[in-house]
């Protein structure tokens, strides 16, 4: 009567034999050589996650298994679960931001608004591309609220889609990837249920394969997680990000000497692209400028309709000596010449 599995008729045999009847096995062999976990792309997503969080980045982890109603909204097809334990998983992720929209919600209900929020997670999401199932590993970071770094008035600025953007570069020249283009977007009809109009820099190698995005979170997707500050999001396709990456990073001695700091203020037309701006400041019209980087964007009528304010942050220094003042402003001079010459950009004083 106790036998109601061939599992039970097994032991039986082997308690009546005897177990010590049962061969020893001197040893196990293991091929790890084809499953090995330590391959290159791990190390190299160690590594990244070693730099975000040295970035000031916190990891989470979410479930693969999500429900349905959080990701309609993206427009995915989405893939689901032949027998789902309940409507609240009966899919598998087909984006990581759904999870960050999450954690940034419990964040905000347990400790409140008034906190910094810089996360960031890797993982597999699946997504159903005319029929075809695909399996990619993705990189997802999100930024919301106030940044612990002090404004040039001394009070805590909230982040903006630039602080993400400058983040999401930095680790572009980490991983020594190259011939990476952003291109910006303020057209109204690009606007879906997730982005907000004129808040999306695509991350794209050439002009078609893309990598990426970075965005606004609209209005109506915060509301569903009663998020009331602003989110923005980067979403890259790490697959690729790896696939493109370079090893060989050369590194540059520090200089010993001390560095020159000026702000630098200028009106230009709305039409100029900050990037237009970004490259004539970093194409070396000025030697020793070592640095440059947006802290304030600035519009009104009362500087014209038309028209809008950056202000950078500019750094000189020198390998062979300190600078003088005469020899910054000097250089001052002639990239002020250069930004009015090429852009028309008018100087605020």
């Amino acid at each position: 009567d106790d036998i109601s599995s061939e599992y039970d008729l097994i032991e039986e045999v082997l308690r009546l034999n005897g177990f010590n009847k049962i061969p020893d096995i001197d040893f196990v062999n293991l091929n790890l050589e084809e499953k090995d976990i330590y391959t290159k792309n791990y190390l190299k997503t160690i590594d990244i996650k070693i730099y975000l969080s040295g970035r000031g980045f916190n990891e989470i982890l979410t479930q693969t298994i999500q429900g349905s109603a959080n990701y309609e909204i993206f427009g995915d097809k989405l893939i689901h679960i032949k027998n789902p334990q309940s409507s609240e998983l009966n899919i598998v992720r087909s984006n990581l931001d759904v999870g960050l929209l999450k954690v940034i919600r419990n964040n905000v209900n347990h400790i409140g608004k008034d906190i910094s929020l810089k996360l960031f997670e890797t993982g597999k999401v699946f997504k159903n591309v005319d029929g075809k199932y695909i399996e990619n590993i993705e990189l997802a970071l999100a930024m919301y609220g106030f940044d612990d770094k002090k404004g040039h008035k001394n009070d805590r600025n909230k982040f903006s889609i630039f602080d993400l953007k400058g983040e999401i570069e930095l680790l572009l020249a980490k991983m020594n990837i190259e011939n990476i283009k952003l291109f910006y977007y303020n057209d109204l009809s690009y606007s879906n249920n997730f982005i907000e109009l004129s808040i999306l820099t695509e991350i794209k190698k050439g002009i078609t394969e893309k990598i990426g995005k970075i965005y606004k979170v609209k209005t109506n997707l915060l509301e569903k997680y009663d998020i009331e500050d602003d989110v923005y999001v980067a979403s890259l396709n790490l697959d690729k990000l790896l696939e493109i990456s370079k090893p060989n990073l050369r590194y540059k001695e520090f200089s010993k000497f001390p560095s020159v700091k000026r702000d630098l203020a200028v009106l230009i037309n709305k039409s100029i692209k900050f990037e237009e701006i970004y490259k004539l400041l970093n194409n070396k019209t000025a030697k020793n400028l070592s640095k440059a980087e947006l802290f304030d964007t600035y519009e009104d009528e009362k500087i014209g309709n038309d028209k809008k304010s950056l202000t950078f942050s500019l750094e000189f220094i020198s390998d062979e000596k300190t600078l003088s003042d005469d020899e910054v402003n000097t250089q001052m001079k002639n990239l002020i010449e250069k930004l009015e010459k090429e852009t028309g950009a008018v100087l605020r004083k």
